[in-house]
């Protein structure tokens, strides 16, 4: 369950999502929990962005970022309480992944990296965002982390949507850098989508940034 704010206090932290098992160590676990990790897949932070001079300039805008949306401002004055967004995070990996059935070396791959990621979680990004959590479903890997926005946003829908621009050029461009080769040839080799999952202290549902295998290059 989550840490949702009963006394009119804005709550610091949400529960992270319930991970599954974690796979057991065999040698090729091991090779790939070396080499892949939260460092290679160059998780970036909100307030890396820079929001009052970048992301919250935007007035228009909205498109599909917008979509359901139940808060269209955030007053950091007024903020309404946290809610748990694990069944959305699992909603939407139900929705991408379906049902495939992994080749058991992908399955293991994939499970490895993941426990991997989650080594030394709750990890603060930047002032206003933290990873609390990885999960996977067939070949896809969300990365759960929270944002609390702690500046005025009069137009959400905008700032989504200016969002999503901004920052999926950044995170596909760090993902696919030199540095991290050995993260991109990972996707590449097991078909692997990594999405960014943004939950937002301002009640809305999170938002999704999508870098798939192919944006790495053959």
């Amino acid at each position: 369950m989550s840490d949702n704010g009963q006394s009119g206090e804005q709550p610091k932290t949400w529960t992270p999502m319930t991970p599954p098992p974690a796979p057991p160590a065999t040698g090729q676990n091991l090779l790939v929990r070396l080499v892949i990790g939260v460092g290679a897949l160059a998780i970036m932070g909100f307030g890396l962005m820079q929001m009052g001079e970048g992301l919250g300039l935007l007035t228009g805008g909205g498109g599909a970022s917008s979509a359901g949306l139940v808060n269209r401002s955030f007053d950091p004055a007024n903020p309404p309480p946290l809610a748990d967004p694990a069944p959305a995070l699992f909603a939407h990996l139900q929705k991408v992944a379906g049902n495939e059935q992994l080749p058991p070396d992908a399955k293991q791959a994939i499970d490895a990296m993941v426990a991997e990621s989650r080594t030394g979680l709750p990890q603060r990004l930047d002032e206003i965002t933290t990873l609390v959590g990885v999960t996977s479903q067939g070949r896809h890997i969300v990365f759960d982390e929270r944002v609390m926005f702690n500046t005025r946003i009069d137009n959400l829908a905008a700032w989504r949507a200016n969002a999503l621009k901004q920052m999926t050029p950044s995170l596909t461009g760090k993902i696919c850098e030199p540095g991290n080769e050995r993260a991109a040839q990972f996707m590449r080799q097991y078909n692997v989508t990594i999405w960014h999952a943004y939950s937002m202290n301002d009640g809305n549902p999170p938002l999704f940034i999508e870098v798939p295998p192919q944006q790495c290059g053959g």
